[in-house]
């Protein structure tokens, strides 16, 4: 599933970044979503250690 950006949104990305941060920003943004969906498919289980 792919969606576009409209060229003002772009605009706006490319003044706040460089050509490499914008890259960098979409291989985490795909990083993260990637991840969410592994967690959604196969539910784990999760401890967690409290101090």
């Amino acid at each position: 599933m792919s969606q576009n950006i409209d060229d003002d949104f772009y605009q706006t990305l490319s003044a706040l970044f460089d050509q490499p941060s914008l890259v960098t920003l979409t291989v985490a943004i795909n990083a993260i979503n990637s991840w969410n969906r592994i967690v959604k498919m196969f539910k784990p289980t999760v401890e967690f250690n409290e101090r």
